[in-house]
């Protein structure tokens, strides 16, 4: 059986020593997995690919993989390492920059298939 593959791009700015959801999980067939991520990076960051809670003030509770990042030529992309792809319906996926430095500005896209 095969899965169709979908992809979602979140982008930032400015992000320094902090996280931002990006974008909200969809409920159907209780959240989807995770299988590939990029980033580019304009500046100097490392950035950590996370989940983060839906009630409230959205919050860090997971990280889908471990930073990547430096100092970021132009046109290189940065591939993530996918530790934990699962993310629950309903939350978001978010960026956290590590303090390593002030990215002007960002993009992650994000590869899935829905369920697990």
């Amino acid at each position: 059986m095969s899965q169709d593959i979908h992809v979602v791009t979140i982008t930032f700015n400015g992000l320094n020593n902090d996280q931002l959801p990006g974008w909200r999980v969809p409920t159907a067939y209780g959240g989807i997995t995770v299988v590939d991520a990029t980033t580019h990076i304009t500046g100097t960051a490392n950035v950590t690919l996370i989940t983060m809670t839906n009630v409230g003030t959205p919050v860090a509770n997971g990280t889908i993989a471990a930073a990547v990042g430096g100092t970021a030529a132009v046109g290189v992309p940065y591939s993530f390492t996918i530790s934990d792809g699962w993310v629950d319906g309903g939350e978001y996926i978010g960026v956290q920059e590590n303090n390593v430095g002030t990215p002007t500005a960002g993009v992650v896209t994000i590869s899935y298939v829905m369920g697990r």
